[in-house]
């Protein structure tokens, strides 16, 4: 029964949820836009996160191309939340792409910590850099290509490390529905093994 609850629920198209940026300066006078454009409810747990009715495409959301939003599921919040970044300390996060909870530990510390976010993938980096961008410089933050099982700087106290390893995604097939279909025993094992070496 419930194994029939997860796989109803997977396959249910779920909202677009958008997080305030705490550090833009005019997200009141965005989110009173949007509220003058859209329906909009708020999380009723993370009070930061959003959903809008209609639907819309991220960019044509009154604040985003400006940085006053970001699109993220409050459910990658949680181990944000868990990891407890600190002022004053090096918080690394190794698979950092697309950036989401990257952008979250610097609202949290502010410019007062050392942030780094590791990817192995050039491309993937790359987004991460324009989506920083976008949601305003943060000094603090230095992006690395690298592979986070062997971290590049051995000799270095590290207070904080998040690990958003390589997963299957078949827990979110309500966002990639065709991941049921291209998902193989392979795969898995492949990042049962990545897994490992982290």
């Amino acid at each position: 029964e419930q194994a029939l609850k997860v796989i109803e629920a997977d396959n249910k198209p779920h909202p677009t949820f958008f997080r305030i940026n705490k550090l833009h300066k005019e997200k009141d006078r965005f989110i009173e836009k949007v509220k003058k454009n859209f329906s909009i409810s708020f999380h009723r747990w993370f009070s930061e996160y959003f959903t809008v009715s209609p639907n819309v495409t991220p960019n044509l959301l009154p604040g985003f191309a400006e940085g006053a939003f970001t699109v993220q599921n409050p459910a990658f919040a949680i181990p944000v939340l868990l990891l407890e970044p600190k002022k004053g300390e090096l918080t690394v996060e190794v698979g950092t792409a697309p950036g989401g909870k990257l952008s979250l530990i610097a609202e949290i510390v502010g410019e007062d910590a050392e942030i780094i976010g590791i990817d192995i993938s050039a491309d993937k980096l790359n987004i991460t850099q324009k989506n920083l961008a976008r949601l305003g410089p943060v000094k603090n933050i230095s992006l690395i290509l690298a592979d986070g099982a062997s971290l590049p700087f051995p000799d270095r106290s590290v207070e904080r490390l998040l690990i958003d390893a390589p997963c299957s995604s078949l827990g979110v097939l309500s966002k990639f529905p065709l991941a049921r279909y291209r998902k193989t025993d392979e795969d898995i094992e492949t990042v049962s093994y990545t897994h490992l070496r982290a």
